[in-house]
């Protein structure tokens, strides 16, 4: 468990993955958040809280 995890839980628990859904489909963009995700559980594993 590393803080993009954590991070990705927070924003479903908001819906806020589904704005980015949204915003994926409308641009045909990817929003990022995979990559992100990545590199914050790179940077920062072992996160105590879940």
């Amino acid at each position: 468990m590393g803080l993009g995890d954590c991070i990705a839980q927070i924003t479903h628990a908001l819906g806020l993955d589904k704005t980015a859904k949204i915003y994926e489909q409308t641009t045909g963009k990817s929003c990022g958040c995979a990559m992100r995700q990545e590199l914050l559980n790179k940077a920062v594993s072992n996160v105590p809280f879940t």
